[in-house]
């Protein structure tokens, strides 16, 4: 028996990885910045959370509340920095 639903979401977010991490490189080398992370916006528990981030380990997902810090900032005023 095979759960094809968890299959389904492991898969996406597998792809959704893959483009975090395209996304980071390409990005990461155009404004030559020495660090780099992409911020999620979870609103359900009102939090950023990102996977992909320049001297992270691969696994690791980094959360902070919405509010907090320039990308809260961000997030608040709706602004693409």
């Amino acid at each position: 028996f095979m759960d094809t639903d968890r299959a389904e979401k492991l898969k996406k977010a597998k792809e959704l990885t893959s483009i975090f991490k395209t996304v980071m490189v390409d990005g990461h080398k155009l404004i030559q910045a020495e660090r780099c992370s992409m911020w999620m916006l979870d609103r359900d528990k009102d939090e950023l959370w990102t996977k992909v981030a320049t001297g992270i380990e691969e696994d690791q997902i980094l959360r902070m509340p919405a509010s907090s810090g320039i990308a809260g900032a961000v997030v608040k005023c709706s602004d693409i920095v």
